[in-house]
């Protein structure tokens, strides 16, 4: 348990971790727009060169979705709002108990922030899904939220955790970071962040961490 350790800090990674996402859903969407071609490869975890740059911020959501249609062509007459509808379709429902552990941490004066690999036309989608969710800001969950797209950089680029410990001022030894992705916490584990990879193979939840 986190919360044997003598932790003040903790770093959430946020898809995988606090929200489910089903990247067949959005392979699926793209399909049924004629857009053929694409696999859960291209997208996570080996992003091919488009996914890259949007998530971190080298290649706007136009550029993007033009880079779709010229790779992946289809006969059928796509909009910027079909093109969109379909990238936020692996975004699923937020959990209320996740939600409910982050509140019932802070409430135990943990320090919260949010780490993520993520893109612009996603994260507007996520922060309006769950204001419409649960009425509120999601980012009012946090002491801070970092985003690679907005940050310019990201995970497991060392320079992503410096920053946050940096910038946040945290030790990182009472610093805990929580992330699916192996490569990820190995990299905080550089800084001295103490860290927890959450085996969803395995069946790992993170409301069974605290």
């Amino acid at each position: 348990m986190i919360s044997d350790k003598k932790i003040k800090n903790i770093i959430f990674d946020f898809g995988g971790v606090l929200l489910d996402i089903d990247i067949n859903k959005t392979i699926q969407a793209f399909e049924k727009l004629g857009i053929k071609g694409l696999s859960t490869s291209d997208i996570y975890p080996n992003p091919k060169s488009c996914f890259v740059a949007l998530e971190m911020g080298t290649m706007s959501t136009r550029e993007f979705f033009d880079y779709i249609l010229e790779n992946y062509p289809t006969d059928k007459p796509v909009s910027q709002k079909d093109l969109y509808e379909a990238w936020a379709a692996l975004l699923l429902p937020y959990k209320e108990e996740n939600v409910e552990m982050i509140k019932k941490l802070k409430s135990e004066n943990y320090n919260i922030y949010l780490l993520s690999n993520t893109n612009y036309p996603h994260r507007i989608r996520f922060l309006n899904n769950f204001t419409r969710q649960f009425g509120y800001d999601m980012e009012s969950l946090f002491d801070k939220c970092y985003y690679s797209d907005d940050l310019g950089m990201r995970k497991p680029d060392s320079q992503i955790y410096k920053h946050v410990i940096e910038d946040a001022g945290l030790d990182p030894l009472e610093t805990m970071f929580i992330d699916d992705t192996e490569s990820n916490t190995n990299a905080a584990e550089v800084y001295g962040i103490q860290t927890h990879f959450l085996n969803l193979k395995q069946g790992e939840r993170v409301v069974d961490l605290f």
